[in-house]
């Protein structure tokens, strides 16, 4: 990937290449063993509520797993038309969607923002921020039909 978008990914994707990597590593090397030393099988021991309960929760969605794979396997002309129409809808999405990190063009948004202390009034703000929200007025519109907003006057605490 180029330009800036590519200069701003290129260090987050090494660093998660990197940390799958790693977790790989881990996940197929110290978790088996470290599994083999702590975890030992004990067939005499009686399970408590909370454990019957999740296991019945898994033994459905096993069931119900089952159940859909066998009808699946049963009409597998149906099974390859509809895998094909979604292949043809994530394609049609990929090439319709608009993508991008930083917008090609100006969106005509123009935001401001009037910070004063916590105890003005609302009044005094106002008087303040008049005269920024009347002079964006002015601002020149481009050939778009459509207006765009052209100010955003928020009240904060100054730091």
């Amino acid at each position: 990937m180029g330009g800036i978008v590519g200069r701003l990914l290129h260090e987050f994707s090494v660093t998660i290449t990197v940390a799958i990597l790693i977790s790989g590593f881990v996940s197929l090397t110290l978790t088996p063993m470290l599994g083999s030393r702590f975890l030992k099988y004990e067939p005499k021991e009686r399970h408590g509520r909370l454990y019957r309960a999740l296991e019945g929760g898994f033994s459905g969605v096993t069931r119900a797993y089952d159940v859909t794979l066998q009808r699946v396997l049963r009409h597998p002309f149906a099974t390859v038309v509809f895998a094909f129409a979604m292949l043809c809808g994530t394609v049609y999405l990929f090439l319709t969607m608009p993508t991008g990190f930083i917008p090609s063009q100006d969106t005509g948004f123009i935001q401001g923002a009037t910070l004063a202390s916590q105890d003005i009034s609302f009044e005094s703000m106002a008087s303040i921020s008049a005269p920024w929200a009347t002079s964006s007025s002015t601002i020149p519109m481009s050939s778009r039909s459509e207006p765009s907003p052209a100010t955003a006057t928020r009240v904060s605490s100054s730091p």
